[in-house]
C-alpha cells in the first residue's frame, strides 16, 4: 500500500497549490515580524535616546551619547528643587498604591457582591473619570479645593489622584473577582464562613496576583501623574513630571532627560519585580493559573 501510494503522481496543480501555500505563509510571517521589529523600534527607540541623553557628555540632547558620564545624575540630586520633587512623587505614588488598592478592594467586593453593585449604573459611575479629560478633571477639582479652602498638601494632592488610579484598580480588581468560580465562594458560604471571612481567606488568595498588579499600576499612575500634579499644587508639593516641565522654560539639556530616566527606571525596575514575583501575564489574568 505504501508502494503504491508513494508511486501515485503529484498533479502539478496541486504542486504549485502547495508551493503557493507554503510561499504565502513565509510571506505572512515576514510581515508580521517586520511589524514586530517595527513596532518594537517605535516603542524603544524614544526611551533609548532619553537614556543616551542622560549619560552623555554633550550639553544638549543626543543619541548616540558623546562619551559616558554619570555627571548629569550627580547635578539632579545635588539639585534641591529636582530631590524634593522625586520625593514628592514618591510620596504621591506611595499613597495611591496603599490607599488605591485598599478602596479598589472594597469597591470590588462591592460590585460583585451586591445587586446594587453589579447594576450596569453603578459599574458606570466608576469609569466616569476616565471620560474626562485629565486635564480638564485637574482644574475642577484645584477649583473645588479653592472654594471649599482646602490646602493643597501631599495628602489632598494623593486624594486628588485617587480619582485617576480608582477606575483602572477597581476595573482591574473587578474582573480579577468574577473570574473565581462561583461554586467557590457558595462552598465558603455553605460551610459557615461570614462574607468578610469569605472574601479574606477565599477570594483575596485566588486574586493576589491581581492585587499585586493593582499596587503597582497605582503608584505607578500617582507617581507619574502631571496632568492633575499641574494645577493641584503648592510650592512644597511640586511633582517631579511637574518639575520638568518648569524646567524646560529654562532649559533642556540633559538634566531633564535625567529626570525623565529616573521616571523611566523606577518603572521598569516595578515591572521587573512584578515578573519575578508573580508574572506579567498572571497579573494581568491574561496567562494560565495553576492553582484555580
Amino acid at each position: 500500500m505504501n508502494e503504491m501510494a508513494a508511486s501515485v503522481p503529484v498533479s502539478p496543480a496541486a504542486g504549485e497549490a502547495k508551493r503557493r501555500a507554503r510561499r504565502a505563509t513565509t510571506a505572512r510571517r515576514v510581515a508580521g515580524a517586520m511589524g514586530v521589529v517595527v513596532l518594537v523600534t517605535f516603542v524603544v527607540a524614544p526611551l533609548a535616546g532619553i537614556l543616551s541623553s542622560s549619560v552623555t557628555r554633550s550639553p544638549f540632547w543626543e543619541f548616540p551619547p558623546n562619551g559616558f558620564t554619570l555627571e548629569w545624575y550627580k547635578r539632579f540630586f545635588d539639585d534641591q528643587q529636582m530631590v524634593r520633587a522625586l520625593i514628592v512623587s514618591l510620596q504621591t505614588g506611595a499613597f495611591a498604591a496603599i490607599v488605591g488598592t485598599l478602596v479598589g478592594l472594597l469597591a470590588a467586593a462591592f460590585l460583585t457582591g451586591t445587586r446594587l453593585g453589579r447594576s450596569g449604573f453603578s459599574r458606570s459611575v466608576v469609569l466616569i473619570p476616565i471620560l474626562v479629560p485629565n486635564l480638564a478633571l485637574g482644574v475642577a477639582i484645584f477649583i473645588l479645593y479653592i472654594r471649599l479652602g482646602i490646602p493643597i498638601t501631599v495628602l489632598t494632592l494623593g486624594l486628588a489622584q485617587l480619582i485617576l488610579v480608582l477606575p483602572l484598580i477597581i476595573g482591574l480588581l473587578v474582573v480579577a473577582v468574577e473570574t473565581i468560580p462561583p461554586n467557590v465562594q457558595r462552598a465558603s458560604a455553605d460551610l459557615g464562613a461570614s462574607p468578610l471571612y469569605s472574601f479574606i481567606r477565599v477570594t483575596f488568595p485566588l486574586i493576589r496576583p491581581a492585587v499585586v498588579a493593582a499596587v503597582v499600576i497605582a503608584f505607578i499612575r500617582g507617581f507619574d501623574d502631571s496632568s492633575v500634579a499641574l494645577f493641584v499644587n503648592s510650592p512644597t508639593t511640586i511633582t517631579l513630571p511637574v518639575r520638568m516641565l518648569i524646567q524646560l522654560e529654562h532649559e533642556s539639556g540633559p538634566i531633564i532627560a535625567t529626570a525623565g530616566s529616573i521616571l523611566l527606571l523606577i518603572a521598569i525596575v516595578l515591572a521587573v519585580v512584578l515578573e519575578r514575583t508573580i508574572g506579567l501575564s498572571k497579573a494581568f489574568g491574561i496567562g494560565k493559573d495553576d492553582e484555580r
